[in-house]
């Protein structure tokens, strides 16, 4: 996940939040998680059935008024109300001049977060957007950088050294979707407990051992002539190959 501010490119650390932010990218795991920092920062613990509203940017039917309006009602019992749109390229371009006017002076009091595939860095909305708020472009590492990934993922989000070799490992198990990488991770950090870090035979049991189950299962589940449980565990490991 890259996160850019301006021409500069470093990520806002100021406490309050920006009025305007996009996500964009292919990698829904980050993006998933950039969209809950930003609505935690945004609503600073308000009751979220009162300080959010969602909508659907693939939608023929939403207008940009109703998400206007929203933007600009005052918040009750929040120190602001979050507007998100999702999968917002549809609505990007149906209305991009007026989100390039709304972004040029927006709502005091709301914040609007735009999730969608791609926002080209060269358009006029994205650097209206970069003025007044956070352009975050959530893409994948690719897969050599994968195993560093994980270290870093694993240090500062579970404060776990994972040795590299035991990324290269978890990687080769696992396959190169970090989401799933992520929650094989969560799964170490409370496997090793208070040893303090997850090395290769960790990841050789607690992964490598799971597994080598699916594979035996599979081959369990063809000899009973159980075709439904088969083809289910083999879309795991398909999933995850």
């Amino acid at each position: 996940m890259r996160s850019e501010k301006g021409s500069s490119g470093h990520q806002d650390q100021s406490p309050d939040p920006h009025l305007v932010y996009v996500v964009c990218g292919a990698e829904a795991f980050l993006k998933r998680e950039a969209i809950n920092a930003i609505s935690d920062r945004a609503l600073a613990g308000a009751d979220r059935a009162l300080a959010l509203t969602e909508y659907d940017g693939a939608s023929a039917a939403l207008a940009l008024a109703e998400v206007l309006d929203e933007l600009r009602t005052l918040p009750f019992l929040a120190p602001r109300r979050l507007v998100i749109v999702r999968n917002a390229d549809p609505f990007i371009t149906r209305y991009r001049q007026e989100l390039e006017d709304y972004a040029e002076k927006p709502s005091p009091t709301g914040v609007l977060l735009i999730e969608c595939k791609s926002l080209p860095a060269n358009t006029r909305l994205y650097k209206r957007v970069q003025a007044v708020g956070q352009v975050i472009k959530c893409d994948a590492p690719k897969r050599s950088a994968i195993p560093a990934w994980l270290v870093s993922r694993s240090r500062e989000t579970y404060n776990l050294p994972l040795d590299r070799a035991a990324a290269a490992m978890l990687c080769d198990l696992v396959g190169p979707d970090i989401g799933l990488l992520d929650g094989e991770l969560l799964k170490l950090s409370l496997y090793v407990g208070g040893r303090g870090r997850i090395t290769t035979a960790d990841v050789e049991s607690a992964v490598g051992q799971h597994r080598e189950e699916q594979v035996w299962g599979i081959l369990s589940a063809v000899a009973a002539g159980n075709e439904a449980r088969a083809m289910t565990l083999w879309e795991e490991v398909w999933q995850t190959d």
